[in-house]
């Protein structure tokens, strides 16, 4: 179903509302995508004698009932013993946290790296995570599990339940191994799930650590509760997606999705070469359980074999062009030092088809095609519409913040629906958007995750925060923020874009979302009181694209967004913008991206 953004329309010119503030002061960054400020969700409150925190978060939307679970993982210290285990905390599609906080989903310490999936036949999700079995006695060692294993449980909202808003289906359960009574050297971490045609996919990485070996493994877990062999919840066995020879190579950090078009689960997952650093990213399909749950390849395929993937990559499908996009940590292009970039790879993948498209690309760039920082983790979900945007979100560290201890910083990046218009296959539009300004809260933020809701087009983006709470350590807690597919904007015929002062520099960006040359009547001008009107301002620089450039109009040959700026010669002037579309499709003029002081 088509999406329709507010204020874009074919004919005219766009300017983001975000300007357009009363007391025009200037803008110190962009707006982007983001819709309203981030919201605290969980509120560590401290055990007796002890401290409470939460990180890791993972999201999923529930269609029918308009709302997000997030869970996380909940870690408190109590009497000198710290335990982690798993939590959640719904919230309505409107952003507003539902219920109480906290809400405890498995209780018993080591569980982690929690992940959900919906279904939207049984409307209920399914959480899966990894639970690492540590005992008092500690038979295997200090801090050695005696196993590692994959459990799951189901959960509904419910207004009425637990928390103001769980309810539970049924009891947990072992998605792989089982309680073990001698120390286990074969480990199941790292789990993902997705549903699709009935039944979810739980993925997880199998490290057989005397063998020296990393593989993925799979296994489906019936959609209806008690429904599978003899009243359980798993359907056959366990499937081998991704192996390699001991020695050889290593399979792990798995992500798994479902195509409805044509019936299937895609799973990617990092392959490393035995004694190297870097990784590929490989890819795998999967057919649904109710026809056969076959692995469809004999052998992995490669996603992006040059990438120099560093990290966990990530995959959403657009039904609107039958395209998944695959992102993820990359050190390929770092420079020579050990910093990442966030890289993505569009391909068609299906039972019959497995094609990337283009080259990979980059995603987490900053001004100017800036690549400084540490990205280390990167997440991605399809906006529902047939335009086929993908948001993805990434952490940044080390940027111009320090390492230490100021932490990262989240941002997203909007990706355009079809390839083509970037040098490298891609399109990413506009800038990055910093979700919250962390040295402005003196915080860190990593770890974001997104998941859309399908009848807004807006998605929610839970991130790890350490943003300080009174009298709370560690203060890690989860803060999420709104995020649209398109830059928030308004009809423009000649309006005020802000009010600066001399000195300051109004940037501003151009894009179009096709590839048809774009042209465009325009002019910039300064009104300075009582709204004298001096010769309009022309000649804009856009840097790094074949944009012509005057009086009359400009001519875009490739449809890629260019960004330039006007100086502001003398004192409280506001900036002010006319145009109109001349030829070529949709354009739109975006808010503000950056005010910098200078000559």
């Amino acid at each position: 179903m088509g999406i329709a953004h507010p204020g874009r329309s074919r004919g005219v010119l766009l300017a983001c509302s975000a300007a357009l503030a009363a007391s025009f002061a200037p803008a110190t960054r962009s707006q982007g995508p983001a819709v309203g400020v981030d919201t605290q969700l969980t509120w560590p409150v401290g055990q007796a004698g002890g401290s409470d925190g939460h990180q890791h978060p993972a999201v999923a939307y529930d269609a029918a009932d308009d709302v997000f679970l997030i869970v996380f993982e909940q870690t408190y210290t109590q009497g000198g013993t710290t335990t982690t285990t798993v939590a959640g905390r719904f919230v309505a599609g409107t952003g507003v946290p539902l219920g109480t906080a906290d809400c405890s989903i498995y209780s018993v310490h080591a569980s982690v790296l929690p992940r959900v999936a919906w279904s939207p036949d049984q409307n209920e999700f399914l959480v899966c995570w990894q639970y690492d079995d540590l005992r008092v006695n500690e038979p295997c060692g200090p801090g050695v599990p005696v196993d590692r294993s994959i459990m799951a449980r189901r959960i509904a909202y419910d207004p009425t339940g637990s928390c103001g808003a769980f309810r539970f289906v049924g009891a947990e359960f072992f998605v792989s191994g089982t309680p073990s009574s001698s120390c286990d050297t074969v480990y199941d971490i790292e789990p993902d799930v997705a549903y699709g045609s009935g039944d979810y996919l739980v993925v997880w990485t199998d490290h057989d650590i005397a063998a020296n070996k990393r593989k993925v493994l799979g296994q489906f877990v019936s959609g209806i509760a008690n429904a599978g062999a003899g009243g359980g919840q798993l359907l056959g066995g366990q499937r081998t997606l991704f192996t390699r020879p001991p020695g050889v190579a290593d399979f792990h950090d798995a992500a798994v999705a479902y195509r409805p078009d044509q019936p299937c689960f895609v799973a990617v997952c990092r392959y490393t070469v035995t004694g190297l650093s870097a990784s590929d990213v490989m890819g795998q399909v999967i057919t649904p359980w109710s026809q056969g749950g076959a692995v469809r390849y004999a052998s992995y395929l490669a996603i992006g074999q040059t990438s120099g993937a560093a990290g966990r990559p990530d995959l959403a499908f657009a039904t609107g062009n039958g395209q998944f996009l695959v992102v993820w940590p990359d050190a390929s292009l770092a420079g020579g030092n050990t910093n990442r970039t966030i890289h993505a790879q569009r391909a068609v993948i299906g039972p019959s088809t497995f094609a990337p498209i283009g080259q990979n690309f980059l995603v987490s760039a900053g001004p100017n095609g800036s690549t400084s920082g540490d990205a280390r983790a990167c997440a991605v979900d399809y906006d529902g519409s047939t335009e086929a945007r993908f948001v993805v979100t990434f952490d940044l560290f080390c940027w111009p913040r320090p390492c230490f201890p100021a932490g990262g910083d989240c941002f997203a990046r909007i990706i355009a629906g079809s390839a083509g218009g970037g040098t490298a296959g891609g399109e990413p539009i506009g800038d990055r958007t910093l979700l919250v300004d962390g040295a402005a809260v003196a915080s860190g933020q990593s770890q974001p995750v997104i998941a859309f809701d399908s009848r807004r087009a807006i998605a929610l983006v839970p991130w790890t925060d350490d943003r300080a709470v009174t009298g709370v350590l560690p203060p890690y807690k989860i803060f999420a923020q709104r995020v649209r597919s398109s830059f928030e904007s308004v009809r423009l015929g000649a309006s005020a874009l802000g009010r600066y002062t001399a000195g300051d520099i109004a940037r501003f960006q151009l894009f179009g979302p096709t590839n048809a040359p774009l042209v465009l009547d325009w002019s910039l001008s300064l009104r300075s009181p009582p709204l004298q009107m001096p010769p309009p301002v022309v000649g804009m620089l856009c840097l790094g694209d074949p944009l012509a450039v005057g009086p009359g109009g400009a001519t875009d040959a490739d449809g890629t967004w260019c960004s330039g700026g006007i100086p502001i010669p003398s004192a409280s002037l506001t900036l002010w913008f006319q145009g109109a579309l001349l030829s070529g499709g949709s354009l739109f003029l975006t808010n503000c991206i950056d005010i910098r002081l200078g000559p």
